[in-house]
């Protein structure tokens, strides 16, 4: 079954994604420590995490699209 909490929730060009699931916020915060049985990659706050490993690329793919090189 495909969950489509974060589709459902937000609203497109808005510039925010909103997962609507009751669980959403508990398993986005819980305290569970990547690297943990669940997978290496996993964890809490993972769009945090994301933003400080991908950061440079996202804003470089943003001047792109934009124009501004």
């Amino acid at each position: 079954m495909l969950l489509k909490s974060g589709q459902l929730g937000t609203d497109v060009g808005s510039g925010e994604v909103c997962y609507i699931a009751p669980y959403a916020q508990k398993q986005y915060y819980s305290p569970r420590k990547p690297g943990s049985s669940t997978g290496a990659l996993r964890g809490p706050q993972w769009f945090e995490r994301m933003k400080t490993d991908h950061g440079k690329e996202i804003i470089a793919g943003a001047k792109k699209i934009a124009g501004g090189g």
